[in-house]
């Protein structure tokens, strides 16, 4: 993206929640840095659907790391990470297709599986009590953190 592209996505991201970008000089050019940071080596039309995304159900302003995993879940194969819920039934899943012997692993998510491999193997995940939920979720939502900084980060 060019940088007037980048100047022209920020000015539609802030015109999106009523709002202006700084005018004096230098809170303009360290806003436009920030977003140029994250958002100068996408496309500006992926770039500018990621924001009218984010103006149809966002209530706050994205920061700009925001728009950029929005962009690179738009137009990755690599599915996202599931959510905390969706996490702990597939963890749920994953205790009855072993218990079952189906178990295959392409079923569920990268995170998923880390996360049950930090906590010692599906054996030693109990899947009954609010604790153990929480516990997983706990684990799982550290190992979602690492996987997106590997997966969204800023190319040099």
């Amino acid at each position: 993206m060019t940088k007037d592209e980048v100047v022209k996505a920020v000015e539609l991201l802030y015109s999106h929640w009523n709002d202006r970008l700084p005018s004096s000089d230098a809170p303009k050019k360290a806003a436009l840095r920030a977003w140029a940071e994250f958002i100068g080596d996408l496309d500006y039309k992926d770039v500018v659907t990621a924001i009218s995304a984010a103006a149809l159900t966002d209530t706050y302003m994205p920061r700009p790391g925001q728009i950029r995993k929005a962009v690179l879940v738009q137009c990755s194969q690599l599915p996202p990470a599931p959510t905390p819920v969706e996490a702990w039934g597939q963890v749920r899943s994953l205790a009855e297709s072993v218990a079952s012997g189906t178990y295959t692993e392409s079923s569920y998510h990268p995170c998923v599986l880390a996360t049950v491999r930090l906590m010692g193997g599906i054996a030693s995940v109990a899947v009954n009590t609010n604790g153990d939920r929480t516990f997983f979720l706990e684990a799982y939502q550290e190992r979602v953190r690492e996987w997106e900084k590997l997966h969204y980060k800023l190319i040099p």
